[in-house]
């Protein structure tokens, strides 16, 4: 038998297990909230977390969570600062966690407190993963009063904006609006995000500071 036939299936595998290996995993098992998992029955989540604020039928397009690829129906329990997205069969997946001074339920993994204040640095020591710091980009909606003439939206890169304080983002001729040479934004708030893997799995966490303090866990799927 040629031995190129049988060299380059093993070298496709050695491919294949590492570009495997770059991936970051993450036990999900070790993430708790109260104490519970993070994937549930719904009659837990009601006892433990009451009544949802809305409760709706995503309808993603694709992913783990979409009726449309999986071919059964998936219920959102939206509370605010928590959602958990699944159905009776699979369970409830704890799909976002806005981390807020609001948010009083306590988020850990491996018994280490996950809050609003944990910066990229205590991160890093809880994980064990670097933050690579790699920009993110935000499309901010224009209104009538802002409107430029290349479309509906002017993207940045990094940024976020609150109610805070106010910061002026000098115009250019091809963002020009119809009040002066300025469009007037609340707060700049720059983010990052990490993604781990779920070990053993093509789904993933994603973790979203701004700041340089965690903000946001939603959980994503492939398409």
């Amino acid at each position: 038998m040629n031995l190129r036939f049988l060299i380059f299936p093993l070298l496709l595998l050695v491919s294949n297990l590492s570009a495997q290996n770059k991936f970051e995993t993450v036990d999900d098992a070790a993430f708790k909230i109260d104490g519970l998992s993070f994937t549930l029955k719904k009659e837990v989540i009601l006892k433990k977390f009451g009544k949802p604020a809305k409760i709706f039928e995503p309808k993603y397009e694709c992913g783990f969570l979409s009726e449309a690829e999986q071919g059964n129906k998936y219920y959102s329990l939206d509370y605010g600062n928590i959602k958990f997205t699944g159905n009776s069969k699979e369970g409830y997946l704890l799909e976002e966690i806005r981390l807020a001074p609001a948010l009083h339920h306590k988020v850990t993994f491996r018994n280490k407190l996950i809050s609003h204040k944990t910066t990229k640095e205590e991160f890093e020591s809880i994980f064990g993963f670097k933050i690579s710091g790699a920009e993110t980009t935000t499309s901010v909606p224009l209104t009538k009063s802002n409107k430029n003439d290349r479309g509906s939206f002017i993207t940045f890169k990094k940024q976020l904006f609150t109610d805070e304080t106010t910061t002026s983002v000098p115009l250019t001729k091809s963002n020009k609006n119809d009040r002066g040479s300025f469009i007037t934004f609340k707060k700049q708030l720059f983010t990052d995000e990490k993604v781990l893997y779920k070990k053993g799995g093509d789904d993933a966490f994603v973790f979203t500071f701004v700041n340089g303090l965690l903000s946001k866990i939603e959980y994503w799927s492939p398409c």
